[in-house]
């Protein structure tokens, strides 16, 4: 399709052009990702089509995965694209997201692979940092989960009495805690460190095992316990609570060592 034909109006295009025309009849997969951003959009405007306008907007943000990755006023940015056309892109990659998920939701959780799967489309796009916690059962299944805290991750901002609180609440044996990194780099932060360590200590007090601290991009992770930080902290913890207890008190109580939750670690 020429230039000029692309930015007048669909109506006035051949039939077999018209993005809506073209899926009834060659399905869905034989459209660009201007034409399906294009059927999101609906009209476009006085001197871009909704396909034009979908280009525009895709080369605005460079790629379609950062335009779904937008939030609304970004897209709002983009001559054009009001509320709600915005809103409408952005529900539709949510939906995207959420399917995803849901498609990689495992009867039971066997590797930080799948944990890592199961977040990435819950939390990894979102351009702002949240602290997101699943809560499981003695099985590994999911019991719930929920998202405690947005902004700048640190141990002062994650209120992680009320979390294990939680946990206790819902009967949980175990928690996974995770967040992003928008910036694209799972790579922990002192302060992502200093949080972990914090974790470690109120899981020690709640009985409820810490499995794991997961940082998530839009394409990758980073595990504490996979590297084996998670059972190095747990030990310095051990090490720093066992000269302060009682010597009555059976040894065997003062080890803490996070309860192994895989089989196999990748």
């Amino acid at each position: 399709m020429d230039y000029a034909t692309a930015n007048r109006p669909i109506t006035s295009w051949a039939t077999e052009d018209r993005p809506r025309e073209k899926m009834e009849k060659k399905g869905v997969g034989a459209l660009s990702d201007a034409e399906l951003v294009a059927t999101l959009l609906a009209t476009g405007t006085r001197d871009l089509s909704a396909i034009a306008l979908a280009r525009k907007l895709i080369d605005h943000f460079g790629s379609l995965g950062e335009l779904a990755r937008a939030s609304i006023p970004a897209m709002m940015e983009v001559k054009g694209i009001g509320p709600a056309k915005a809103t409408t892109i952005v529900s539709a990659f949510e939906l995207a997201r959420r399917r995803l998920a849901d498609d990689h939701r495992p009867a039971r959780f066997s590797s930080s692979n799948d944990l890592a799967k199961y977040l990435i489309p819950k939390i990894g796009d979102l351009p702002y940092e949240v602290f997101y916690v699943i809560f499981l059962d003695r099985g590994n299944s999911l019991i719930a989960e929920k998202e405690f805290f947005r902004g700048g991750i640190s141990h002062v901002s994650v209120d992680g009495i009320s979390l294990f609180k939680e946990a206790l609440v819902r009967g949980a044996s175990a928690v996974v805690v995770s967040h992003n990194h928008p910036t694209g780099r799972p790579a922990p932060s002192t302060a992502d460190d200093d949080l972990t360590q914090y974790l470690i200590g109120l899981a020690h007090i709640s009985g409820i095992t810490l499995v794991d601290h997961l940082i998530v991009t839009h394409r990758n992770w980073y595990s504490y316990a996979d590297l084996g930080i998670l059972t190095k902290m747990a030990e310095k913890l051990d090490e720093n609570l066992n000269p302060k207890l009682e010597k009555e008190v059976d040894p065997e109580r003062r080890k803490f060592v996070p309860r192994q939750l895989f089989g196999q670690r990748l």
